[in-house]
Parts: C-alpha cells; sequence; structure tokens
C-alpha cells in the first residue's frame, strides 16, 4: 500500500501571494526533496480569497463578484454589495460573511454563514485529513488569531483532533510558545515569500 499523502492546507499570505500560490510553492518544495506528491488544499476564512479557494476546489463559476458552485446551487459571496446580484442566481442557497439586510429579499434562497468551518467542509477537508499522514498549514501571519477561529488555527486544532501531525509554514510568527503547544504544532517556519515557502517545505521534508 502506498504511503498516504501530505496535506497542504494554504490560505493566502496576502493580496500578490494567493493561497493556490502558496500551496503549489509548498508542493514543489516538497517534491523537490522527493516526496510524493501531496494533497493541494487551498483554504479562506470566508473573506477575500474564499471565491478562488471554492472554484479551484468545487468547480464552478464566476458571476458579477460572486461565485457558484456545485451545479449552480450554491452562491459564494465575498463582499455583501452583491447579496442582491446573486439572490438573482436561482441559487437554493447563498453562503455569505455577515448579516444581510432583513429587508433584503434573496430570492427565495436560505442564507447561511460562509465562514471557516463552511468552507474546510466544502472541500471535504475532514476526509482528506484523515487521509494524510501529515499537514503543513499555511497563513500569511500565525498569531493569536489561530486560538479565535481563523481558518489555519481550526485546521491545526482539527489535526490535534485527528490525531495528525501538524507543521506550519507562516510568513510571519507572533504565537508564543504556550499558544503553539495548545495547537500541538510540531514546527513554525517563517517563510514570507513564494521561494521562502518552496525552502522551508524542502526543509520540512527530513521530519515528514
Amino acid at each position: 500500500m502506498p504511503d498516504r499523502p501530505l496535506l497542504v492546507a494554504a490560505a493566502r499570505f496576502s493580496t500578490t501571494l494567493r493561497a493556490p500560490q502558496v500551496a503549489a510553492a509548498i508542493g514543489r518544495g516538497l517534491e523537490s526533496a522527493g516526496l510524493a506528491p501531496p494533497d493541494l488544499c487551498p483554504v479562506a476564512d470566508g473573506g477575500p480569497g474564499t471565491i478562488e479557494a471554492l472554484v479551484l476546489g468545487l468547480g464552478g463559476e464566476t458571476d458579477d463578484g460572486f461565485a457558484l458552485v456545485e451545479d449552480g446551487a450554491v452562491a459564494i459571496v465575498e463582499d455583501g454589495s452583491v447579496l442582491a446580484r446573486a439572490s438573482h442566481s436561482g441559487a437554493a442557497l447563498i453562503a455569505f460573511a455577515g448579516l444581510p439586510d432583513p429587508e433584503l429579499d434573496l430570492g427565495g434562497a436560505r442564507p447561511v454563514t460562509l465562514d471557516a468551518r463552511f468552507v474546510l467542509e466544502a472541500l471535504d477537508f475532514d476526509a482528506r485529513l484523515r487521509a494524510a499522514r501529515g499537514v503543513i498549514v499555511a497563513d500569511g501571519v500565525c498569531d493569536e488569531r489561530w486560538l479565535a477561529g481563523s481558518v489555519a488555527g481550526e485546521i491545526a486544532t482539527r489535526a490535534r483532533q485527528a490525531g495528525v501531525p501538524c507543521h506550519a509554514i507562516v510568513g510571519r510568527n507572533a504565537l508564543d510558545a504556550f499558544a503553539a503547544r495548545i495547537l500541538d504544532l510540531q514546527r513554525i517556519v517563517e517563510a514570507p515569500t513564494l521561494a521562502a515557502c518552496e525552502a522551508a517545505a524542502a526543509g520540512l521534508a527530513e521530519v515528514l
């Protein structure tokens, strides 16, 4: 039986370092060190970058500021200003961050909260995590947000609960040692550029 794959769950580092780019750089680093191609899983927390991550993971199309996935049954909205347009898409469910204007007609669609948990469920993350022998989570900044529901922190928590070793590659580490122990992060490596992410992944290969 072949070894289980590594899972690379990367959020965007910045507007110019998008989640798919970061995930791909980490994947290249792992493969350059002789490891098998990992399962690349760009993620987001419901804000900017969410549409890209979900359309990449689920297929679908963007339309006038929002995205339609699941064969058009679900509309993904990052910016509340396009809710009215999304309501005319024919989607049965509209996922968006925050609360809508109670007077806004969503055209009969059911509203749901677009957040880290929604994204991970849509990407079938828990099953992919169980199938992995280790996970690398990546985010622009590792800080107290990881303990307060950010997508990276949610991933680290799920990895700990599943007994899957979790390492982190981050643009900047501002998490103290106690918080890192709470999340059970094996290693945290700072890598602010794509080239640095690739090198960091290659360096982690010996312990993965």
